[in-house]
């Protein structure tokens, strides 16, 4: 696993448990999960969702929507609730579109007011490069996400 602070690795979905209710997900891709780490503890206080393709030499495949990704680390998260150790926060970086797509608020709303989870759980990170010219959108998008329970991060300046 490597030192304490410098653990790396990635924990790839299951295939069970997910509803039928969720948006189309082409098999090819698949959700890793990348743990982040305590640097005192050692033990995992978060992880970063993101999107693997399992057939990059195939070529040409539309990655999936944002909204199909985040209601997939939903739905991935509820089956797992009560299965596996303690759920911790879950991060999923949001592309330029999906910034400021309304389906993507509606698509978690919708998840939140069905409950199950707690809404905090899913930490979505918004792009910086959005701002200057989406700059209203951006805001009224992080808004009205936090507003539904959701935590809200900007993205890193790298």
């Amino acid at each position: 696993m490597g030192e304490r602070g410098r653990k790396t690795g990635l924990v790839s979905e299951g295939k069970k448990g997910l509803p039928n209710d969720a948006p189309h997900w082409d098999d090819r891709y698949r959700i890793c999960f990348r743990p982040r780490y305590n640097y005192v503890t050692g033990a995992v206080c978060a992880a970063q969702a993101e999107v693997v393709d399992q057939r990059p030499e195939e070529g040409g495949g539309a990655p999936p929507s944002d909204v199909a990704v985040l209601c997939r680390v939903w739905d991935l998260l509820l089956a797992w609730q009560g299965r596996c150790l303690p759920l911790v926060p879950v991060t999923v970086r949001l592309s330029r579109q999906g910034v400021c797509d309304d389906s993507v608020c509606i698509a978690l709303e919708e998840r939140a007011w069905r409950g199950g989870l707690e809404p905090s759980l899913l930490s979505l990170e918004l792009p910086e490069n959005v701002y200057p010219e989406e700059g209203g959108r951006l805001i009224s998008a992080a808004d009205r996400l936090r507003a539904a329970g959701f935590t809200v991060e900007l993205g890193g300046f790298g």
